[in-house]
C-alpha cells in the first residue's frame, strides 16, 4: 500500500484524505515531514526533510536522498527524515534497508504512527502476518484516527480471514473518515473477501458515489465483474487500481486473469510474467502461466509450472487445484501428484 505523503508540521488535517492517499501496494509507504519528532530539530534539517518530500513526489530520488543525508547531519536523530530515507530505499527495491530505516525511525520516536504502519506493510508483502498485525495495532494505538494505519490492519485480518474483525475495524474506519470513499471501498473489500458478493456490491457502489475514481472501489468493483464471469468489464477497472498499486502481486493476478478470460493471452502473459518476476512463487500466477503454456501446445513447461504451483503452498489454492484438473482432463499434465 503505497501511500503518498502526509505534512505532518505545517497542516496535518489536510493531507489524510485516503481517496487520494489510498494506494495499497502491500507496502504503505508514507513521506513525511517535521511535526513529530522527540528531538529538537534544526531549521535548516526541516527545510531540508521538507525540500526532499517534494522531490520524492517528483521521483527524482536521487536528490532527495543528498537532501536527507544532510539533514541527517544536522540532527542524525531525525526520525522523519529516516524514515523518509526508508522510503526511497522501498521505492528503489531495497527492503531490506527501507525496514532497518523505518526501524530506527520508531525506536527514536516509539510513537510514530506512520513508521509503525509503514513497517506492517512490509511484514504483510513478506507474509509475515503475526508481525504485521503487531505493528500494525501499534500504529492504530498510537493514532486511531489515522485512517491507513488502520487499512493496513483490515487487510492482515482479511489475509487471516477474520473477517468478523476486519468489518468490526472497516465500520471503526467509517466512523472517522465517514465521506471518504475509500472507507466504505473497505467494507466492500472486506465483503468480497468473506464471499458476500451483494453486500460487496453495494458498498462498493456508496464508495464510487463519493469517488468514481478511487483504485480500492475500482479494484473491488473489477474482481465482483470477473466474479460474475464478466472478464471484459474487470479490465478497465482492474487496470485502474493497478496504476495507483504496480507492485501488488495479486491486484496484477486478476488482471491477468481477467486479459485471459477475455482471450487476451498474450497481454496476459505478459501481465503474469511481471508477477513472477517479483513473486517467484505466486501459486495462483504459476497455475494461470501453465494454462496459457498449455494453450500453446507446450506440455513440458505446462507440466513445470504447475508443479511450482502445488509446490509453492501446501495446500494448492482452490484456483490451482481447479486448472491442474483442466489440465489433467486435457492431458497437459501426468494426474499424478
Amino acid at each position: 500500500m503505497v501511500v503518498e505523503p502526509r505534512n505532518t508540521f505545517s497542516a496535518p488535517s489536510d493531507n489524510r484524505n485516503m481517496d487520494t492517499r489510498e494506494r495499497e501496494l502491500v507496502l504503505a509507504v508514507l513521506v513525511v515531514t517535521a511535526g513529530c519528532s522527540s528531538t529538537p530539530l534544526h531549521d535548516r534539517a526541516i527545510e531540508l526533510n521538507a525540500s526532499a518530500v517534494e522531490l520524492i513526489h517528483e521521483g527524482e530520488l536521487d536528490r532527495a536522498r543528498d537532501a536527507l543525508d544532510v539533514a541527517l547531519e544536522y540532527n542524525p536523530r531525525f526520525s522523519e527524515a529516516q524514515a523518509n530515507m526508508g522510503l526511497i530505499a522501498l521505492r528503489t527495491g531495497r527492503l531490506d534497508e527501507g525496514e532497518e530505516r523505518l526501524r530506527r525511525a520508531v525506536t527514536l520516536n516509539p510513537d510514530f504512527a506512520e513508521a509503525w504502519t509503514n513497517l506492517a506493510s512490509i511484514s504483510l508483502h513478506r507474509g509475515d502476518l503475526d508481525q504485521a498485525e503487531s505493528r500494525a495495532r501499534r500504529a492504530v494505538l498510537v493514532d486511531p484516527d489515522f485512517p491507513e494505519a488502520r487499512t493496513v490492519l483490515i487487510r492482515v485480518l482479511v489475509a487471516r480471514e477474520d473477517f468478523e474483525e476486519a468489518r468490526d475495524q472497516a465500520r471503526r474506519l467509517l466512523v472517522v473518515r465517514p465521506d471518504e470513499a475509500a472507507s466504505h471501498a473497505l467494507i466492500a473489500l472486506v465483503d468480497l473477501a468473506a464471499g458476500d458478493s451483494r453486500q460487496a456490491g453495494q458498498a462498493v457502489e456508496r464508495a464510487l458515489e463519493r469517488d468514481e475514481g478511487c483504485p480500492l472501489a475500482r479494484e473491488v468493483r473489477g474482481r465482483l465483474a470477473l466474479g460474475r464471469g464478466d472478464a471484459r468489464a474487470a479490465v478497465p477497472d482492474l487496470r485502474a487500481a493497478l496504476e495507483s498499486r504496480p507492485g501488488d502481486p495479486d491486484l496484477r493476478y486478476f488482471l491477468a486473469l481477467a486479459l485471459l478470460r477475455s482471450d487476451e493471452v498474450d497481454r496476459a502473459a505478459t501481465e503474469l510474467d511481471r508477477v513472477l518476476e517479483s513473486h517467484s512463487g505466486h501459486a495462483r500466477a504459476l497455475s494461470a502461466r501453465a494454462l496459457i503454456e498449455a494453450i500453446r501446445g507446450h506440455r513440458e513447461r505446462a507440466l513445470e509450472l504447475i508443479d511450482r504451483a502445488c509446490g509453492s503452498s501446501n495446500p494448492a489454492p482452490p484456483e490451482v487445484q481447479a486448472i491442474r484438473r483442466v489440465l489433467e482432463e486435457a492431458g497437459a499434465v501426468s494426474g499424478e501428484p
